[in-house]
């Protein structure tokens, strides 16, 4: 049982992390690509849509495939595209 609540206690600060990074990185982009503020609605949206949609995806294929697996493989897809996201 602590197994499960250190790893929803880590999943859930990661995407807390994640969430709260993109709107503190938005006007430094903004600035440096020249965009407009209103331009910046799209970026926060285009970051929210892709996570509430795989959650609902995420939730059907744990019904199917079994939760542990399809929560490890969405945590290590998470990581791997934040670590991009970061490099980029």
């Amino acid at each position: 049982m602590w197994i499960t609540l250190v790893a929803m206690t880590v999943s859930s600060a990661m995407i807390l992390v994640d969430q709260t990074s993109v709107p503190l990185a938005i006007p430094d982009a903004m600035s440096d690509l020249g965009g407009k503020t209103s331009a910046s609605q799209w970026i926060l949206t285009a970051n929210m849509l892709p996570l509430a949609a795989f959650m609902v995806l995420g939730g059907r294929l744990g019904d199917i495939f079994g939760l542990r697996k399809i929560f490890i493989i969405g945590a290590v897809v998470f990581s791997t595209a934040s670590a991009f996201a970061g490099f980029a």
